[in-house]
């Protein structure tokens, strides 16, 4: 992990020196911060950028973008390894996010594997200790699932990968939905955190097994999980819906927290 941390940080600073942005807070969000990753498993770092104060008052924004991916790499000059997948979101565009508590950007802020943090990253996670909208939540994290379960022949032909990817954000909407709270990204602490039979944990778990043995494109047989295959359907069926008890604003406290973070943005702290 040593030696990936130091690449991690050499790419950091090769973005901040190419494009003048200083990278702020930089973690893994994908596979290996949900415990989930084979050998062969990408790196998955995103990161929050701040740009130069005159970024915000150019009228010209076609040359600029507040996101950053795959496909900019290589316009900037810049080689990224094959199995690190960089992507980067500017910060008023990623606060305005977590204040709406989008997901993706929480997500982000929970991950167990920070590979970089400036002074005024640091005050990023602290956001996850404020009120959410659980509402917000669980319907971003129920629609995701059931838009996995809706795909083409699922699930006859699905493998442990799409399995995973609809366990995911299933088991996410129902925490939510119970805790008021974001959920955990480590996947086999998220098995234990629902009211389900314990024949469908141990089937989640055996996934979860199978895709750390590299074997996330196998197709999963019915027999294989087939309390897992009931639970699926009736998810389908009845999954967390969004009522005028979970049509919560966002907090007083998220707000004034995050105007406090602009602010000192604003006043050249990086």
């Amino acid at each position: 992990m040593t030696t990936y941390r130091t690449v991690f940080r050499g790419l950091i600073q090769t973005i901040e020196q190419v494009t003048g942005y200083s990278v702020l807070y930089a973690a893994d969000a994908g596979s290996r911060a949900r415990g989930l990753a084979g050998e062969a498993s990408d790196h998955d770092v995103r990161f929050v950028y701040l740009p130069p104060a005159e970024w915000y008052y150019t009228v010209n924004r076609k040359r600029l973008s507040d996101s950053l991916d795959r496909l900019d790499w290589p316009r900037l000059g810049i080689e990224m390894p094959k199995e690190f997948d960089f992507a980067g979101m500017e910060l008023t565009k990623f606060l305005g996010l977590v204040q709406a508590s989008n997901p993706t950007t929480l997500e982000w802020l929970s991950s167990p594997l920070v590979y970089w943090t400036s002074p005024l990253g640091k005050s990023l996670p602290e956001l996850l200790t404020l009120p959410c909208r659980r509402g917000a939540m669980v319907e971003a994290y129920a629609s995701q699932a059931r838009a996995q379960a809706h795909r083409r022949d699922w699930p006859d032909s699905a493998t442990v990968k799409d399995w995973l990817m609809f366990l995911v954000p299933a088991l996410s909407a129902l925490v939510v939905f119970s805790t008021g709270r974001p959920p955990t990204l480590d996947f086999d602490a998220l098995t234990q955190q629902v009211g389900w039979p314990i024949e469908c944990e141990r089937e989640a778990v055996k996934l979860a097994h199978a895709k750390r043995a590299g074997e996330g494109s196998r197709p999963v047989l019915k027999h294989e999980i087939v309390n897992l295959w009931a639970w699926a359907d009736d998810f389908r069926l009845r999954s967390p819906k969004v009522d005028h008890r979970l049509e919560d604003p966002v907090s007083e406290a998220m707000i004034n927290a995050i105007d406090g973070i602009t602010r000192r943005a604003s006043d050249g702290q990086r």
